[in-house]
């Protein structure tokens, strides 16, 4: 009889969605899992099934009674490649990454060590710029990073996982000429150093991805098998943090003073209030937040903000009010380059 059993599982989860009280924490369904052309092969070969189904990608091995897998006769490691691409459009504008190019992307690996039952995919609590790299399609993509052909670099692979080892040092006319591009797709990520440039971590792909998000490795080695558990793995992606600007438009007939935001009880911290053309002769009151503030599909807390109105007739304060206030709209999340730092906000407009 022929039985499909759990090879591996894996799960993403976002902390933009926050979990409800006494809910379990869903995962993340906005990922499309795809494996390479060198995977496929494997997979056919190995008799392997994939399904996604309710944010788990999963990886089965067939076993029959009269025979063991083919996995449990391997003698040495192999590797499986995925890419994982996202399907929502606003991914981008409300997850705590920032991918510069469409080159850049992610590096996801079975290899981290860990004590509970999802194991990471990435070595700190959430996917930071350390998992970062640049994929490339051909030596075109790689000659963008080299001054010229006679440029002195050093190439390390990582085969298997075992730690980065020196596969080359001379120069890259050099390199191009021993490592034809399809020999570079059985290598899997490679480290780049020369003197023209800092330490290039780049990972070679058979063709472009719309939406690339990250490259998952899954290192299967010997004897994995001999419990017959599957391995559940997991990665964590953090919120957007965002700076909160609102654009208190005033009437001509009064005036706003006093401006103070809170978020429940407690009162935000603002940058110096200030006043801004909106065009046609519109102006604006604008409050800014000090810090950015994480975003999420669900606040548990109101924010208002709370304003002193003065009749500019009569000339004299005439009342003291609070009023709620919205919270961003992911479509209007707007990133701006501060030196070499990324910096997100969010324009709101309040008509009091």
């Amino acid at each position: 009889m022929l039985h499909f059993k759990k090879l591996w599982s894996v799960q993403f989860f976002h902390k933009y969605y926050k979990v409800q009280p006494n809910k379990d924490i869903q995962p993340y369904q906005g990922f499309v899992i795809s494996p390479s052309a060198s995977t496929l092969e494997k997979i056919e070969s190995y008799g392997l099934t994939l399904k996604q189904k309710n944010g788990e990608f999963i990886v089965f091995y067939k076993e029959e009674n009269t025979k063991p897998s083919l996995l449990k006769t391997l003698t040495r490691p192999e590797q499986f490649v995925f890419t994982i691409c996202y399907n929502d459009s606003l991914f981008l504008n409300y997850s705590a990454i920032d991918l510069k190019t469409i080159n850049e992307c992610f590096l996801l690996q079975n290899t981290y060590s860990s004590s509970t039952v999802r194991k990471p995919l990435h070595p700190n609590e959430q996917l930071d710029d350390e998992q970062k790299v640049i994929t490339i399609y051909g030596y075109a993509d790689l000659d963008k990073f080299i001054e010229n052909d006679d440029s002195i670099i050093s190439v390390f692979a990582d085969l298997y996982n075992n730690g980065f080892a020196e596969i080359f040092n001379g120069s890259y006319a050099e390199f191009r000429q021993k490592y034809p591009f399809n020999d570079l797709l059985q290598l899997g990520c490679l480290k780049l150093k020369s003197n023209e440039s800092d330490v290039l971590n780049f990972y070679p792909l058979e063709s472009r991805k719309r939406n690339l998000f990250a490259i998952l490795e899954l290192d299967f080695r010997p004897g994995s098998l001999a419990g017959d558990e599957p391995l559940h793995y997991a990665a964590t992606i953090g919120a957007k943090h965002v700076t909160w600007r609102y654009n208190i438009v005033e009437k001509e007939e009064v005036a706003f003073s006093d401006f103070k935001i809170y978020a429940g009880k407690s009162q935000l911290s603002l940058k110096g209030v200030r006043t801004a053309d909106l065009g046609n002769g519109v102006r604006a009151v604008v409050l800014e937040t000090s810090s950015p503030i994480e975003l999420c599909e669900t606040y548990d807390i109101d924010y208002e903000v709370e304003y002193s109105l003065t009749d500019i007739k009569a000339g004299r304060q005439v009342s003291k009010k609070r009023t709620a206030l919205p919270v961003p709209n992911l479509d209007r999340i707007k990133v701006s380059k501060n030196l070499d730092r990324f910096d997100a906000y969010s324009d709101m407009y309040i008509y009091l």
